[in-house]
């Protein structure tokens, strides 16, 4: 998925380790005695859910909405007041993103609700202490479900929520976005370390919530029916899906299509007594979750909030479907990235024409099309990240693939061999159907043959079109000079859809330059125009079969105008290829064509009398120096193709003469069939297009040619060197080296503008120089970056250089690794044998090895809970290095009867830290 930025501050979710935290309230001033050690609390509305199946699950890391990991090892259950425990029965990386689910229970009616679902996002699995508490709720399930509607798959499973192994910073985002909007500890909104000037929409949240609530505090229902379920579900389900059977894929419907049925479903919230307030008071126009933004001088508006396209034929695609981005700010906001993200992100495509920097009040737009891959419901987001304060923001799109059901349908055809390019075969396509035929594109797989058709993008039900097949450019496979083909592939709806037609050609011709290098590759070969009676000639290269031995390239030129036309035949034979002359000599005016080994060429003939023809590249592209000013020296070709010497005056016309100079002295005059260069230059001190026309008149006859300029002005790209930096491995906490590169313009001189610098949100690189460089023409921009890694593993991330006159950017590819220790403890547990009180065990040894990749630092390690110290512990652990290991030693001596316990903690600089170690015995 592409990255996703989440407004917001980093995860907070240590603070679930709350000692001493009491549940909210059920009701107003009442509260429930809570258990001790890992669990939560499950609420519907304000009252207890007894009986309700919890899970603990690590999220996919397939891609998003894959699969995600359930971890606990035994079934929990909560209790009469809606307690849960789940310590000691799960065990996760450091770095593994975890959320709680509920599923049934009884909400306090003495019967078990079947389609209640609510989940609370918690974050990383080391945020997990021994005495964390999470409380789930509709609050958090709507803060959960808001936020990691993106990675959830398109089922609205609570069991299908994950991402690519590349996109660990986008879902750690959503997770602290969770948080921000609803507490985990205390189900309430706004959450945690909600980012300063930003606004959460407790209200929208509790309305929601509120809607919620009357299917989970109810025994159940399905669609359709007059229950409370029946009621949610049947407003919850867009018109391209199935109707959601629980209350989690029912918001996930809304998360996806956050204007289904906004007046409805606020109907459903509570009139009066609602569990959750103060809720909305009207209708809001959508019911899309996310934090809101200040009144700022940077804001992006997106229109429409969200796209629904009408059923499409899988592998059909859609019409586009425009959104526009407003900056309705005060200053210019400059967008990272816009592309598409979700779990068909794939069957959604994306094109826009929007500028890494848009000016207030300017508006682009971005076109989205849908592709359904396959059957049912199709779901993503367009993702657009920027620097305002409310990035990213999102347009929800959904969708539906169906059963292509048109036809049949049939093709004149199933091949066509070609032998001479330029030439065009038709086929014809018939829909013998009762409905029309819906054609969304006609190709041909190969370059060198193009279709075109009458059929349009609909063929009526019992109707033919024709489609047109011409064999263009060089029918030749480039450096293998076998023939080939291409299928022609005509996409439609039919119900046994695409038809396909296979071509192919059956000749190996290539032009080349005399040294038999594959160059100015064409088929129909043009000797050009030349006088009647005078002759041009070419020298060409043929290639046939590799098989084919001795070779031969001559014969009869056959066509229209043969005998204009002669050849020398083959040689200077090597390999498989011989070269060869054809001369042209013109017998009348107009086209004249003839073939000859099945190689077409074309010649024109015209009068006697003076005529020269031109060539140069009259469309440039010229750049501005630091100093604001633009050269070019360019050079015009002219060939005497008449039949009297020639003598040039030039001159400039046009809007834009003035920024043109003369030509040079070297191309005055020029006899029959000779090639002379005129020079002309030309000169700009600011951006623009500039046009002018260059004509060169012949003086002795008054025949002349004129010649379009058009040259437009830019600035340079950002050129920036090295194109990569890599860091190598840098333990987390501490900061590289930093490493130098420069920025200039594409002659390596000073861009003469102010240069900005920046990284994407939440990097793991800093820039210890500062972001900036003044306007200089006189020094190349130098800055640094280093490496100051909060993320484990592999990291790649790209600087992003801006030209803050132009707008133009260019990046670098900056890459490390996040080097940190990690600790493995074998065995993670000890229960010691029954033995007599009094006495003491043998050592038990416990091995902890540093998985990690820099080195473990242990600072302290204590034994807790132990009474009258029946357990003890010694240890050899300071510094381990990765891979290493060291021993802890522990022992077992009773001095009272009974079951005994105790915890080793190990603190240390592992993420993980305090890592333990459960000891269990008993004496007799």
């Amino acid at each position: 998925m592409a990255a996703l930025r989440f407004s917001g501050s980093g995860l907070m979710l240590g603070l679930l380790a709350l000692t001493g935290c009491s549940l909210s309230p059920t009701k107003p001033g009442s509260s429930v005695p809570r258990l001790k050690g890992i669990g939560g609390n499950i609420h519907g509305g304000q009252q207890p859910v007894s009986g309700a199946t919890i899970q603990l699950y690590t999220v996919g890391t397939t891609g998003d909405g894959s699969a995600a990991t359930p971890m606990l090892t035994s079934t929990v259950k909560s209790d009469a007041n809606g307690n849960f425990l789940f310590g000691g029965l799960f065990s996760c990386t450091n770095a593994t993103m975890v959320y709680l689910t509920a599923t049934g229970g009884d909400p306090g009616l003495g019967t078990n609700n079947p389609n209640l679902s609510m989940m609370t996002a918690i974050g990383p699995c080391s945020s997990i202490m021994s005495n964390t508490f999470v409380m789930i709720n509709e609050l958090t399930t709507v803060a959960a479900v808001s936020t990691l509607a993106p990675f959830m798959g398109a089922s609205g499973s609570a069991a299908n929520i994950g991402s690519s192994p590349t996109d660990v910073s986008s879902l750690t985002a959503a997770f602290t976005l969770s948080s921000e909007l609803v507490d985990p500890t205390t189900g309430e909104t706004p959450g945690q370390m909600v980012p300063t000037g930003m606004t959460v929409p407790s209200a929208e949240i509790d309305t929601l919530a509120d809607v919620l609530s009357t299917c989970i505090n109810s025994a159940g229902g399905t669609a359709g029916d007059s229950s409370a379920c029946g009621h949610l579900f049947s407003l919850m389900t867009p018109a391209t899906a199935a109707a959601p059977t629980n209350t989690i894929a029912a918001l996930l419907n809304l998360a996806n299509n956050p204007t289904l049925n906004t007046t409805a479903v606020y109907s459903l919230a509570p009139a009066a007594a609602a569990p959750f307030q103060p809720g909305l008071t009207t209708a809001p126009p959508d019911f899309q979750i996310r934090l809101m933004a200040p009144a700022s001088s940077m804001t992006l508006q997106l229109s429409p909030t969200s796209v629904t396209f009408p059923a499409e034929s899988v592998g059909l695609t859609s019409v586009a479907v425009p959104v526009t981005i407003t900056n309705t700010g005060s200053a210019a906001v400059t967008i990272s990235s816009i592309g598409v993200v979700g779990p068909n992100a794939a069957d959604f495509t994306e094109t826009n024409n929007c500028t890494s920097t848009v000016q207030p009040t300017v508006t682009c737009f971005v076109e989205v099309t849908m592709k359904p891959s396959a059957l049912g419901a199709r779901n993503g987001y367009l993702s657009v990240v920027s620097n305002t304060s409310d990035s990213p923001q999102y347009v929800a799109l959904t969708g539906a693939g169906v059963t292509p059901s048109a036809g049949p349908v049939t093709v004149s055809a199933t091949s066509l061999s070609f032998s001479l390019a330029g030439s065009s075969q038709d086929i014809t396509l018939s829909n013998y159907g009762t409905t029309p035929l819906t054609i969304a594109s006609i190709t041909s797989g190969n370059s060198s043959f193009l279709p075109t058709s009458n059929c349009g993008t609909m063929l009526p039900a019992q109707s033919v079109c024709t489609i047109s097949v011409q064999s263009i450019g060089f029918l030749y496979q480039f450096g293998n000079y076998q023939p080939f083909g291409g299928l022609l592939t005509i996409d439609d709806d039919a119900s046994a859809g695409p038809q396909t037609v296979q071509l192919g050609s059956l000749n190996n011709a290539e032009v080349s330059n005399p040294a038999g290098n594959a160059t100015n590759i064409r088929f129909n070969f043009d000797l050009g125009t030349w006088a009647i009676g005078d002759s041009a000639s070419g020298t060409f290269v043929y290639s046939v079969d590799i098989a084919a031995n001795p070779l031969s390239f001559g014969g009869t030129f056959t066509g229209p105008a043969a005998s204009d036309f002669s050849t020398s035949g083959c040689s200077l034979p090597y390999g498989v290829q011989c070269s060869f002359t054809v001369t042209f000599t013109p017998s009348a005016t107009g086209v004249r064509t003839a073939s000859i080994n099945g190689v077409k060429f074309t010649g024109t003939g015209q009068a006697a009398g003076p005529s020269f023809i031109t060539s140069t590249d009259a469309n440039q592209f010229v750049y501005l120096s630091n100093t604001n000013v633009a050269n070019s020296t360019n050079t015009v070709g002219i060939t005497n193709n008449g039949t009297t010497p020639l003598n040039f005056s030039f001159s400039f016309s046009g809007a834009n003469a003035g920024n043109f100079g003369a030509q040079s002295p070297g191309c005055t005059s020029l006899a029959p069939r000779a090639t002379c260069s005129a020079s002309y230059g030309f000169t700009a001190n600011s951006l623009g297009t500039y046009s002018a026309l260059l004509k060169i008149t012949d003086t002795n006859s008054s025949f002349s040619q004129t010649v379009p300029l058009t040259f437009h002005v830019s600035y340079w790209d950002p050129l920036v060197s090295p194109y990569s930096l890599n860091f190598g491995t840098e333990p987390l906490g501490t900061t590289s080296s930093a490493q130098t590169f420069t920025v200039s313009d594409g002659n390596l001189q000073p861009l003469g503008h102010p240069i900005s610098v920046s990284l994407q949100p939440s990097s793991n690189f800093t820039l210890p120089q500062g972001s900036s460089c003044p306007a200089s023409t006189t020094q190349v921009c130098t800055l640094s970056i280093a490496f100051d890694p909060h993320d484990i593993g592999a990291i790649h991330e790209y600087l992003t250089v801006t030209d803050l006159t132009s707008g133009k950017t260019n990046t670098v590819q900056v890459s490390g690794t996040g080097g940190s220790p990690a600790v493995s403890l074998s065995p993670g547990s000890i229960t010691f044998p029954a033995r007599s009180v009094g006495t003491t065990s043998v050592p038990t040894i416990v091995t902890l090895t540093n998985t990690g990749t820099t080195s473990l630092t242990v600072s302290q390690i204590n034994v807790l809970g132990a009474v009258n110290g029946n357990f003890t512990e010694t240890n050899n652990c300071t510094t381990v290095a990765p891979s290493g290991t060291c021993s802890i030693n522990v022992t077992f001596a009773p001095t009272a009867a009974g079951p005994q316990s105790a915890t080793i903690q190990i603190l240390s600089n592992a993420a993980s830290s305090p890592d333990t170690i459960s000891l269990s015995g008993t004496a007799n």
